[in-house]
């Protein structure tokens, strides 16, 4: 079982085609939040919004998304620990 709260290590600035399915898998797995922190953290924070909002803006699961640019990789997870949600402590670090 995977954790329900998710920081986002990214290298690479988003693309829809590098990164949706990526996005649409968290959603799939029902994760409550999504810490994203690197390169074009806003980008990719922005793209789960509206992958969770849905074409049609009928979304079908929520999760608090946040973007760290100018924070480190610990101190976001930090953050993540610290965020309750229904899901447990548990944080999972996803490097992409």
């Amino acid at each position: 079982m995977h954790a329900r709260k998710v920081v986002l290590v990214t290298g690479a600035a988003y693309s829809k085609d590098l990164g949706e399915s990526l996005l649409r898998q968290m959603i799939d797995r029902k994760i409550e939040l999504c810490c994203v922190v690197g390169v074009d953290a806003e980008a990719w924070e922005d793209a789960l919004d509206w992958l969770c909002i849905g074409s049609d803006g009928e979304a079908s699961h929520h999760i608090t998304t946040t973007a760290h640019p100018h924070e480190s990789v610990e101190e976001v997870i930090s953050f993540a620990e610290s965020f309750r949600c229904q899901g447990g402590p548990a944080v999972e670090v996803m490097y992409f």
